[in-house]
């Protein structure tokens, strides 16, 4: 399982496409829809970490662009505990109705308080 908890299937998950490994669930949201991501693990400036890898800001801001634009939520909210987690969302316009809360901000570690 744990190969199965990667940077592109976490982003698959929030945009909806069906997988084949673990559940199979995935994130059937719309336009009417407030979506709550909690992500806890390890991080570094402008990247979250993964078992193996790492999810990189431009990738997640990718897919929030497209989440967007595709009207998958009426509003977003993130918790995310990983240091330096404030650099994954430091950049996103405030017009994209996203709330993240995290653990640090753009250049600190979270100390895993």
């Amino acid at each position: 399982m744990r190969e199965d908890v990667t940077p592109k299937n976490f982003l698959d998950i929030l945009m909806g496409k069906s997988l084949t490994v673990g559940s199979g669930k995935t994130l059937r949201s719309s336009h009417k829809d407030t979506v709550f991501v909690n992500f806890v693990d390890h991080g570094g400036p402008g990247v979250l970490g993964f078992p193996a890898s790492e999810l990189h800001v431009t990738d997640l801001t990718k897919v929030l662009k497209s989440m967007l634009k595709e009207k998958r939520y009426k509003q977003m909210l993130w918790y995310v505990e990983a240091c330096y987690s404030g650099s994954m969302f430091n950049k996103l316009s405030p017009n994209m109705n996203i709330t993240a809360h995290t653990a640090s901000n753009t250049d600190e570690s979270s100390y895993a308080c």
